[in-house]
């Protein structure tokens, strides 16, 4: 009774509460050497079912195997902890985005080897408003002949785009501030943006800014490999005027 009368006392007094610690430093001071912390354990279901979830609320995601916080519009992935996958060394990547007017948009992969590769396994994943990437993915169908592209468009886009498609869905719909990621077997081979970022209309590019909205990106020649993470200001794209498709397919 004296202990928790005590404890009781310590705590209204110096609104400090201390586990394994006579001398809490914070207001919530924990110190262990043989465990650690369990943070709420929720699925996507559970947590979207938090009604008014307050600004940085923190949960573990158990559906996608990360720490999100409540950043006071959305749920966003927590550092080390977002729900980016491992990396893959597949030698496939992006070679042309295009988030043109209306439903033009579409996405371009290229093979660069002189052999063909199957998309089995293969998906586009899409984290919109800062989501985990992996919010949105579409399975990928069919494979890329060597030294070719494939690309992947909205099927409402322009004619010119649709001629040149070798797979259409309704999930090309992203805007300019949607991280785009292509993935293997859960993973990552090539980004596009940042996940867990909200850019102003969208990333900088090669010194234009919000070039990933309105606009047409080329992946410059001399790169040929994917890049596993988006840098600031990223310099592998060449950045056209929106619906700018003349290359589009070629490589």
């Amino acid at each position: 009774m004296f202990i928790g009368v005590s404890l009781l006392f310590s705590c209204s007094a110096l609104a400090q509460v201390g586990i394994g610690t006579q001398e809490p430093k914070a207001a919530l001071d924990i110190q262990s050497s043989e465990s650690g912390i369990l943070i709420p354990r929720l699925t996507t279901q559970q947590r979207d079912a938090i009604v008014n979830p307050p600004e940085a609320l923190l949960i573990y995601n158990s559906d996608l195997k990360s720490f999100e916080f409540y950043n006071g519009s959305s749920w966003s992935a927590l550092g080390s902890g977002t729900s980016t996958p491992p990396k893959s060394n597949s030698p496939l990547y992006f070679s042309e985005y295009g988030e043109g007017t209306g439903n033009n948009k579409y996405l371009e992969i290229y093979n660069p080897t002189d052999k063909a590769i199957s998309l089995l396994g293969h998906q586009i994943w899409r984290g919109s408003n800062g989501n985990p990437l992996s919010n949105t993915k579409l399975d990928l169908v069919g494979e890329i002949e060597a030294y070719s592209t494939f690309v992947v468009a909205n099927p409402n886009a322009d004619p010119f785009i649709l001629s040149k498609a070798s797979q259409t869905s309704g999930l090309l719909n992203f805007t300019g501030d949607d991280a785009l990621a292509l993935v293997e077997n859960a993973l990552l081979v090539d980004v596009i943006g940042k996940e867990g970022e909200v850019p102003t209309g969208g990333w900088k590019v090669n010194q234009v800014d919000a070039a990933t909205q309105n606009h047409t990106l080329r992946r410059d020649p001399s790169i040929g490999k994917p890049k596993l993470e988006w840098v600031e200001n990223n310099s592998d794209w060449i950045v056209l005027p929106s619906d700018t498709w003349t290359n589009l397919g070629i490589r």
